[in-house]
């Protein structure tokens, strides 16, 4: 989009070309047989003249693509816009900015998704004409922007984003026809499907998308249209025989069992999406809920459940990190974090009732770990939080030591502990800020309330 003042400049160019030909021609009045100026030249591609792009967080959080800013791109076909020239790998390009948006998140860099989200939402609407995907976009902006205090113009058409297009539900099932006709195609290969340009329709297949956007809804607490969407998924995914699709249908509609209070339904869900499997990263968000699933029943063995599940997921990481050594910072991040989740559910456990002082120093021995493992990794933000469960816990053993020296010990530590956490996120802070524009590095910037 930084392209787009180049654009009208060519627009411009063209024009002072065209009237410097036009008295030319008045001048030689034998030479008037001149090359008409084509369609392309004629279209008024000035009007996004008029369109100042953001330069701020908070004006990418108000900002909507234009409609003359998406012609001024597709008719110009140079190396500089955004078309299908400039842009011929187009999932791969989404591909990337995902990652991108993804590594920002990480890093509590969150005002800097906006640009490359609003480029991914062109480039899924404008370049690919996939309707799910574009609205998939814009409802992470929309998320991006609750997480920010800021208040984004697509929320007003929230739940139009939501639905599932007619005519993606018309491609799933003749996708679902082929595979009962046992044709040797592959029916989830979107790349023969095309638009009218000839650009490919979709990298991901309609129930892959219905996939993500649930996902997100999920995120937003949008859980009826999530559960449209899920079910959907869900159906489509059993007919095409894709089973990475329905573990994670399966993965979700617990999750969202779990929003409405159903645990035991949560559980059978997951144990549906266990038994089917997936990547290391669908290990971390299955044993994550499990977790959860497990504490919110109340059961009498939740303590040693907790500890069982957390204990086999990180043993299931830690296989793929002894084969896949380029992956290890992530996958290290996925065991502390568990581990981390793991000692917050024991400790409030433990504090609900008479606690075994040597379990309470196990989850202070975890959470120590956890939060220097998380550190030295750079997740700092998570390293805070790991730190200040590190303190609470520590309190607590406080109230139950034996004398009043180890009680005093127990505080002084916990108090150093939320100082180097608080000054932890100080440094966030400032990262952050140092990257933002002066203007928006004001104490009172919604950014501050993140």
């Amino acid at each position: 989009m930084a392209t787009a003042q180049e654009v009208m400049n060519d627009s411009a160019g063209d024009q002072d070309v065209r009237s410097a030909s036009s008295r030319k021609d008045k001048e030689r009045p034998d030479e008037k047989k001149t090359k008409q100026p084509s369609p392309v030249e004629d279209r008024p591609r000035a009007k996004a003249a008029d369109v100042s792009l953001p330069i701020s967080p908070e004006q990418w959080a108000q900002f909507q693509c234009p409609e003359e800013l998406r012609q001024a791109f597709l008719s110009d076909a140079g190396p500089y816009s955004i078309n299908s020239t400039s842009i011929s790998a187009q999932s791969r390009t989404l591909f990337y900015l995902d990652l991108l948006v993804k590594e920002l998140e990480s890093l509590s860099l969150t005002p800097l998704t906006f640009a490359p989200l609003h480029l991914a939402e062109v480039i899924a609407r404008d370049l690919m004409q996939s309707r799910s995907q574009s609205d998939l976009y814009r409802l992470r902006i929309i998320r991006s922007c609750g997480d920010l205090g800021f208040e984004s113009p697509y929320s007003e058409h929230l739940l139009s984003f939501t639905h599932v297009p007619a005519d993606e539900q018309m491609r799933s099932q003749r996708a679902v026809v082929t595979q009962r006709n046992g044709s040797q195609s592959d029916v989830t290969d979107e790349t023969a499907d095309r638009g009218p340009c000839g650009w490919t329709a979709s990298a991901l297949s309609p129930h892959q998308l219905w996939l993500a956007k649930a996902d997100v809804c999920l995120s937003l607490n949008l859980f009826q249209p999530a559960k449209v969407l899920l079910t959907h998924t869900h159906l489509t995914a059993q007919e095409l025989g894709d089973q990475l699709s329905l573990a994670k249908s399966f993965l979700l509609l617990a999750v969202l069992a779990n929003h409405e209070q159903r645990f035991g339904e949560a559980l059978a869900l997951l144990q549906e999406a266990q038994e089917i499997g997936g990547d290391e990263e669908f290990c971390f968000i299955l044993a994550q809920t499990l977790q959860m699933t497990v504490v919110e029943q109340e059961e009498q063995e939740t303590h040693h459940q907790v500890c069982a599940i957390t204990e086999q997921a990180c043993r299931a990481i830690r296989a793929v990190l002894e084969q896949r050594g380029n992956r290890a910072s992530v996958l290290r991040f996925f065991i502390a974090s568990l581990q981390t989740r793991a000692a917050v559910f024991r400790q409030h456990l433990l504090s609900s009732a008479d606690p075994s002082v040597e379990m309470l120093i196990s989850v202070s021995d975890t959470l120590r770990h956890t939060a220097a493992e998380l550190l030295q990794l750079g997740y700092r933000t998570h390293s805070a939080e790991a730190m200040l469960e590190h303190a609470n816990t520590l309190r607590i053993l406080a109230v139950h030591s034996s004398s009043a020296e180890e009680k005093q010990r127990h505080l002084l530590d916990a108090f150093s502990l939320m100082k180097s956490a608080v000054s932890l996120q100080e440094q966030v802070l400032t990262d952050v800020l140092n990257v933002l524009p002066p203007h928006e590095r004001q104490p009172g910037a919604p950014i501050f309330w993140q």
